[in-house]
């Protein structure tokens, strides 16, 4: 590296620095913060603090099992939110840095350090340091680089080990040395195992280019023997690698998700020639593909028509990657067609408009203007008509460039071209809903924090401990190791448990998305889940006292919560219990333990449907409704406000509300939401891919002391409810079972530890807990190993006599420890190898 090499490298680090910095300022005269509210908040920030916090107070770095998060889930289903990755490591060395602003500073950092590997790599390549500087400034502006330092950071934090691995893949090929190469890999899984498999895609294409160009002429024997020598330390990589692949890859595989798409075989092959991902697909989802203007289709089309054969078959690599709609569903691993798996590709067409602009310069000649009227050609294509300027505006810019350069021969002429990317950087990470600066202040709640972990330091019994206030931001908030929730927001969950809260319970929830589980009121869900603290704010559920706090944010407790594990005999069978419809299924598996095999008996409900009769007291005029058969269908012109009043006072009891959503209008884009006495529901749009489907809203309303109205806050909307159900039933149900299990005495558990304790059991019957069932767990009774079943529709459950008893649940995560052997056989084979080669290497000196 040149002095002079340096210097760009440190303006590619300023402008980084520079554009960061002024979308900062801008968002800190809005009261903004630089983090988007949806994943960087609930997820980026959320699970990083917990993975920290957790390893502060246990000391564990790789554990089994998260009984903080999601009522007990299998440590692997985080691994997608870093659980091991190298910066959020690097943050347990720095506790005095707040979580939200280490994440912000790793992610630019990390932009930083790509951009500049990125250069490096390109001046490997004997490209002068203007054009590497001109496609540096590509790269960096590509639309997820910076977008992605805000939103959903693992879409880019694997780049620079990406880049790595590229420097890695030339070099073994060029001198047989293959440690780089290993470490890029190992390092990409480390940071995004989803995004590693597009990444190491993207390597093999770059190793197939390398390898051509190395060849005077194709010589496919020699060919296929150095892929394979390429494919065996690629397999070493990811062997190293397998102490974290192989129980996520278990994991996946053991929850199973349906695909939220189906494309038939002939939709993934006929070719989309609306180049949008590759260039830009509007300011917003720019960020979820290449977007990377319209040079790089430049560069594409450029390398098809070279006489080159490596250049050739880049060129229509890069082609077919881009068009066809099955690479986008195979690297998203058969989940949709999304163009977000396209990123990894992002560095490898900067080096392809590196090439083209560096032969530019060395072979001038302008013959090169005839790949102008391919430029033109996607317009034709787009489907968006505001796209359609965008793209014309800069086909025609870049078509002036390399007319104004093949007739000046003056390599400034193509810096003015950056002014285009540049230009869209800011607005591309304007569109992003940010953080503001209140909304961190309440997630970040220190009286919260000081109240939590004064209840958690007096009482070290088994419970769970919910946080309702701003639930839908701290769903994957911990704030005491000791603290367990049921809560949780993530891609990889426990499907058993979704289903649970979802179907079973009914759960209400602020958020549209299916993979999200908020702590919402249903004293029922809080009962059976031995909620025995929640954290709130404003109305006090019912059979709960005021421990701590005031109005503005208080824990109340619950002593009347049934334990998270204990013994019944009252049984149903899975058969009798699927012809229940909500919410007698709610009442059925609180009251009951749901089995697979058990006697058919006679089961009666205390639930009650009634006819609600109410007074309006008052609903904004925005708000029209009609009366329909069955139903009422209501029009919101915007958010408004129903209140009603009940005609007899609710005292001890629960108000269960079905509603039926049908006959949305405008589904596509409709998203539905009713709030009723601060419980909210909503639906999303039938367009929204991770949308939860909601079509019934579901409430269990009660409060700790009497009362009779009802508010209503309505999104805007048109839509029918079609044939809602009320049903009353008394409180004292809830308390009343308690009286008819027998618990469990056991304490808070560490380690790979889920439950331990002792119990009396009165009946031959089942141990039941309200661990959600997963492979992994060792259940001991009496210290004797025994099998575990399904119990509840979701737990982990087994027969039990009538007696004392020991019980012991651990958990070990599948797949673990053959994953550690895996890597360490790896890891002894890549340092044999490494050796034999200096070995080799000194041999060959000496003989010289």
């Amino acid at each position: 590296m040149k002095k002079s090499d340096i210097r760009y490298m440190a303006a590619l680090g300023l402008l980084i620095v520079l554009i960061t910095g002024m979308l900062f300022m801008l968002l800190q005269s809005k009261q903004l913060v630089y983090g988007s509210i949806t994943d960087w908040l609930s997820q980026h920030v959320a699970f990083a603090d917990y993975f920290r916090e957790n390893f502060y107070q246990t000391g564990q770095l790789y554990p089994d099992f998260s009984l903080q998060l999601g009522a007990g889930q299998n440590m692997a289903e985080f691994m997608y939110y870093g659980l091991l990755r190298p910066e959020i490591l690097l943050s347990y060395a720095f506790p005095m840095i707040k979580m939200s602003t280490y994440i912000m500073i790793s992610s630019i950092v990390l932009t930083i350090t790509s951009t500049e590997l990125f250069y490096y790599w390109i001046r490997k390549q004997n490209i002068s340091q203007q054009t590497a500087f001109f496609a540096s400034v590509i790269f960096l502006c590509a639309g997820p680089m910076l977008f992605h330092t805000h939103k959903h950071v693992m879409f880019i934090n694997y780049m620079p080990w990406l880049i790595l691995t590229f420097i890695g893949i030339q070099r073994y090929l060029q001198k047989k040395k293959s440690a780089l190469m290993v470490i890029g890999i190992v390092l990409m899984i480390l940071e995004s195992y989803f995004y590693s498999v597009s990444a190491l895609f993207m390597c093999g294409i770059y190793a197939i280019y390398e390898i051509l160009r190395m060849q005077k002429k194709i010589d496919y024997l020699e060919s296929l023997k150095t892929i394979g020598r390429l494919m065996g330390q690629v397999l070493i990589g990811v062997g190293i690698s397998c102490f974290i692949l192989l129980p996520t890859v278990i994991m996946m595989f053991s929850h199973t998700r349906e695909a939220i798409q189906s494309p038939t075989l002939m939709e993934l092959l006929k070719p989309d020639m609306d180049i949008s991902a590759l260039t830009y697909t509007g300011f917003r989802s720019n960020a979820y593909s290449a977007g990377m203007c319209v040079i790089a289709w430049a560069a594409i089309i450029y390398f098809i028509f070279r006489n080159s054969k490596e250049k050739r078959a880049l060129g229509i690599m890069a082609l077919l990657i881009t068009i066809l709609p099955l690479f986008c569903y195979l690297l998203n691993g058969l989940q949709y067609v999304r163009e977000k798996s396209l990123i990894p590709m992002i560095p490898l067409i900067g080096y392809m408009v590196a090439e083209m602009l560096s032969e530019m310069e060395k072979k001038p000649s302008r013959r090169l203007l005839w790949i102008l009227p391919f430029l033109f050609l996607p317009y034709f294509f787009i489907e968006l008509e505001k796209l359609k300027l965008l793209y014309l505006i800069d086909v025609f810019l870049c078509s002036g460039i390399f007319i104004l350069y093949s007739v000046t021969r003056k390599n400034y002429i193509f810096s003015i071209y950056l002014l285009f990317p540049l230009l869209l950087t800011m607005p591309t990470n304007k569109v992003d809903n940010f953080v503001k600066q209140s909304q961190l202040a309440k997630f970040e709640n220190a009286d919260k924090k000081t109240q939590v972990k004064a209840v958690l330091d007096q009482d070290s019994s088994l419970y769970r401990f919910d946080d309702l206030h701003y639930a839908l931001r701290t769903c994957n908030q911990v704030l005491d190791s000791r603290m367990y929730k049921t809560s949780l927001y993530s891609s990889n969950r426990n499907q058993d448990y979704s289903y649970f809260t979802d179907k079973v319970m009914g759960m209400p929830g602020p958020s549209t998305n299916n993979a999200t589980i908020t702590a919402e009121k249903n004293s029922f869900f809080q009962s059976m889940m031995s909620v025995k603290y929640l954290y709130g704010k404003g109305t006090v559920p019912l059979h709960y006292s005021i421990l701590s706090g005031d109005k503005n944010g208080f824990v109340a407790v619950n002593k009347n919560v049934l334990p998270m594990g204990y013994a019944t005999s009252e049984l149903l069978s899975k058969q009798q219990f699927q012809e229940l419809k909500y919410p007698y299924s709610m009442e059925a598996v609180y009251t009951n333990a749901i089995v697979e095999d058990a006697e058919v008996k006679e089961w009666k409900s205390n639930l009650q449907e009634v006819q609600l009769s109410y007074k309006l007291l008052h609903m904004d005029d925005t708000v029209t409704v009609k009366r329909v058969k069955n139903g009422y269908q209501l029009i919101v012109s915007k958010k408004s406000t129903i209140n009603l009043r009940l005609n007899q006072n609710i005292d001890g009891q629960l108000l269960i509300l079905d509603l039926p959503i049908t006959e949305i209008q405008k589904p596509l884009k409709t998203v539905v939401g009713i709030e009723i006495n601060g419980i909210v529901n909503k639906r999303g749009s039938n367009s929204d891919m991770y949308g939860n489907n909601r079509n019934n809203f579901r409430y269990v309303l009660d409060k700790n002391s009497p009362w009779r109205d009802i508010t209503l806050k309505l999104e805007k909307g048109a839509y029918t409810i079609q044939n809602p159900k009320a049903y009353l039933m008394d409180g004292s149900v809830l308390t009343e079972r308690n009286k008819n299990i027998d618990a469990l005495k056991g304490e808070r558990m560490s380690g790979n530890n889920v439950l331990k304790g002792e119990i009396d059991v009165r009946d031959d019957g089942y141990f039941v807990t309200s661990i959600p069932f997963d492979k992994g767990f060792t259940v001991r009774l009496d210290n004797k190993e025994i099998a575990y079943e399904k119990v509840n529709t979701a737990f982990v459950g087994f027969p039990i006599k009538k007696g004392h008893h020991a019980v012991e649940i651990t958990y070990q995560m599948p797949g673990k420890s053959a994953g550690i052997m895996i890597s360490i056989l790896s890891l002894l084979i890549a340092t044999a190898l490494y050796l034999k080669q200096k070995v080799s290497m000194q041999r060959l000196k000496h003989k010289k």
